[in-house]
């Protein structure tokens, strides 16, 4: 056989082995990888069908949650019980992102649903039972609402005996692990995922297909941070202006704003990760990077006019108490003045009133002095034309003896 043949032979057959398995690798991507529900016998959903149901959870578990902080804040004058509302709004959201958003959809669905245990046991028999006094049936309300939301899901992926199975084990774990606090801190419930639904099969191409996977879900997950990402900073920002009142110091919500920014900069981690992915495949480096960084500078932009609106507002409040006490004050003064100048002519017209009393007594005193002097003076001349009267008779009579 020639000598240059046999290169060719040697040159070949590496080649067909790499490209068998690259065309194994390109499968693999294409192909759904292992999922938690391929252990139920008969799922209701697919796995894309419920992630979407778990993202769409997550908004309407927000919105509950949201209504029963803003019907707390609007009929309640306590600070302190608006800034617990405000406490658990910003504590559980974050908490259902975290539980929601996992690699498996179905590891997701039990996560949210002993979360959704946890918090409806903590408000109604836990340490949370008086944690919003006479609007503590607000909370068990929305709580109770997204229990039976999550159920509902849970009910369409599994059923019969498969659903009574893991519903008990859920519960079970939830009482065995209860929220301590508003601030909704929780162990990891990967033993329960493990024994509720048993364990997930791995390998190189589930890997790929995981990373490929992940991609695709990547701008949905970013959706939803767009979506309450605004909502979280006016969540905090109302922490920080009522950080005077409520039963948790300042410190405690700075490292729940902390917690915000430690889920972001995973979702930065999960990004710089996925890039080295993708800088393998040129391709799609270019279009995902380019939609990646569009959905980043849109999240950035809507944060940065929902915190510029947060400011004028806040300025905006200022400004109003500020003309509202001025007003007040200007109104006092004139009250003041007013009744400093009734007083003043009250007080003048006691005045006149006792000089008038006074000129009055005068007037009589000096009237009843006149008669007695005009009186004492008639009296005089008459004792004097007596006397007189007398001397003239007694010398006429003298004159004539």
């Amino acid at each position: 056989m020639p000598a240059h043949n046999r290169y060719k032979n040697r040159i070949a057959f590496p080649v067909a082995i790499v490209s068998f398995f690259t065309l194994a690798l390109l499968a693999a991507c294409a192909k759904q990888p292992p999922t938690l529900l391929d252990n139920l016998d008969n799922p209701g959903m697919s796995r894309e069908q419920l992630r979407v149901e778990l993202y769409n959870f997550v908004s309407r578990f927000t919105a509950e949650l949201e209504k029963a902080t803003y019907l707390m804040a609007s009929t309640s004058q306590d600070l302190r019980l608006t800034r617990r509302s405000l406490l658990w709004v910003t504590s559980a959201v974050p908490a259902v992102q975290t539980a929601a958003f996992q690699f498996d959809p179905a590891a997701g669905l039990i996560d949210v649903w002993a979360l959704c245990v946890q918090q409806w046991n903590y408000f109604e028999s836990g340490p949370g039972s008086a944690e919003f006094d006479e609007h503590q049936d607000l909370a068990r309300a929305a709580s109770r609402r997204t229990l039976d939301d999550i159920e509902a899901i849970a009910t369409r992926v599994a059923s019969g005996a498969e659903y009574d199975t893991v519903r008990t084990k859920v519960y079970r774990w939830a009482a065995d692990n209860p929220l301590e606090n508003i601030l909704f801190a929780r162990v990891s419930t990967a033993p329960l995922t493990t024994a509720a639904l048993g364990g997930q099969p791995s390998g190189i191409f589930s890997s790929v297909g995981n990373m490929a996977d992940e991609i695709r879900d990547l701008s949905a997950r970013l959706s939803i941070y767009a979506e309450l990402l605004p909502k979280q900073t006016r969540w905090q920002a109302a922490l920080l202006l009522s950080a005077e009142a409520g039963d948790l110091s300042l410190l405690e919500t700075m490292r729940n704003i902390e917690r915000h920014a430690g889920g972001i900069e995973n979702i930065a981690a999960f990004l710089d990760s996925t890039k080295a992915f993708l800088d393998t495949m040129p391709v799609l480096v270019s279009s995902q990077r380019q939609a990646v960084m569009a959905d980043i500078a849109r999240e950035r932009i809507t944060v940065m006019q929902e915190v510029d609106s947060l400011l004028a507002l806040t300025l905006q409040a200022i400004a109003a108490e500020r003309a509202a006490v001025m007003a007040d004050i200007t109104q006092e003064r004139i009250a003041t003045l007013q009744e400093l100048d009734a007083i003043a002519t009250r007080l003048t017209g006691l005045a006149v009133e006792n000089a008038m009393d006074r000129v009055n007594t005068a007037i009589d005193h000096f009237y009843w002095r006149a008669v007695q002097l005009l009186a004492g003076l008639i009296m005089l001349i008459a004792a004097a034309g007596y006397l007189g009267l007398r001397y003239f008779t007694a010398r006429t009579s003298a004159s004539r003896a």
